[in-house]
């Protein structure tokens, strides 16, 4: 019924390449150390363990902890999330939209390109989700010492409270997309505990890592979401992934890690850094974090006389004005190939009513 939908399937399959045995001894170089190292409790905290994790993020831009939580910890969140299943909603599809380019083709593709229902947990109330935030917390902190990843890191003060999500078996998945794809809206480092006893090949719900960029249609490595296995990767396009179909409940809990410095550069980001609600300050100290992330000292000017906690109205556009905000659409024009261009010109032309082959240029062959 979704001749677009169709096309996308299609080219999945014609085109993504699984892993060459180059690439999964080049990217086991970088897991196996830390795989090693996993055991005990928070055995990732030393020194030592840290460096195999930023060096990890570094070569390959994703690492995985085993055993990251204590048994009663993960215990606390598994449960949490099963007694809030029946209030979670379906999960937004922003970012699949963005990648699919544009929101008359996301009508087409958006319903069944994302399959899970979330919860976000902004007061950290949920069971076990304070335990969990703290270890994750100081996981990153380390991080920012580390020579491979203090350079991301830098103005990295910032994060959303934990997201609960479910998918609910079914065939149930998330299609291709890369969380921050423009770099505008601050997210920098993606972490995913997985919360699944018993996990097996048959149930399917591995998280799907591509080499990068969207463009790239060569599979990095399948990681299992096995209970108490954390996953932390890249939020930009280093790191273009996939949830593959679930056959049953999949559990995990996600939270990002937010730039200062890329959210003061848009208006909605921005707003987000002076709201509590929304964002979380690692270090406690919101107006310090804020002043560090500045460019200039007449951005600093003006941060030290925002109230926190504070809604803007007016002030918007001096603020725009001087934090250069510049919409998405700008953005994306910007950063848009010629190639880019011309996909998006036939895919409208082909929502619009235009034929395939008007659309795409296509000559049709003689039989």
């Amino acid at each position: 019924d979704d001749p677009m939908r169709l096309i996308y399937e299609m080219e999945y399959l014609a085109f993504v390449r699984l892993p060459t045995p180059q690439i999964s001894a080049r990217v086991e170089r970088s897991l196996a150390p830390l795989r090693a190292k996993g055991t005990g409790q928070r055995w990732w905290s030393s020194r030592e363990n840290l460096r195999l994790v930023a060096r990890a993020l570094k070569m390959e831009h994703f690492a995985v902890l085993d055993g990251f939580l204590p048994e009663e910890v993960c215990q606390e969140l598994e449960d949490g999330a099963r007694h809030a299943k029946p209030e979670m909603v379906r999960g937004a599809t922003g970012a699949a939209a963005k990648v699919q380019g544009g929101t008359d083709l996301a009508k087409v593709l958006n319903q069944p390109s994302r399959g899970d229902v979330v919860k976000f947990s902004d007061d950290g109330q949920m069971p076990g989700c304070q335990d969990f935030l703290r270890d994750l917390d100081a996981l990153v902190d380390g991080l920012k010492s580390c020579e491979d990843t203090a350079p991301k890191l830098r103005c990295v003060d910032w994060a959303n409270g934990a997201m609960f999500a479910i998918y609910p078996g079914g065939a149930s998945r998330y299609i291709k997309h890369v969380d921050n794809t423009l770099r505008t809206d601050g997210r920098r480092l993606t972490a995913v505990l997985y919360l699944n006893r018993h996990w097996t090949e048959k149930d399917g719900g591995c998280l799907r890592i591509f080499e990068p960029t969207m463009q790239s249609c060569q599979v990095k490595r399948d990681v299992e979401p096995l209970w108490n296995r954390l996953v932390l990767f890249w939020s930009t396009q280093e790191v273009p992934h996939e949830v593959l179909a679930s056959y049953k409940d999949r559990l995990a809990v996600s939270v990002w890690f937010i730039c200062g410095e890329e959210s003061l550069r848009s208006s909605e980001p921005f707003q987000r850094l002076f709201c509590p609600t929304k964002l979380r300050c690692l270090s406690g100290d919101r107006r310090q974090c804020l002043l560090r992330a500045a460019r200039s000292e007449e951005e600093r000017s003006s941060l030290a006389k925002l109230p926190l906690a504070t809604s803007f109205g007016a002030e918007l556009e001096e603020l725009s004005r001087l934090f250069g905000w510049r919409s998405e659409e700008e953005v994306q024009r910007e950063q848009d190939t010629a190639q880019d261009q011309a996909i998006r010109l036939a895919v409208q032309k082909a929502l619009d009513g235009h034929r395939p082959e008007e659309a795409f240029g296509l000559k049709a062959h003689k039989v």
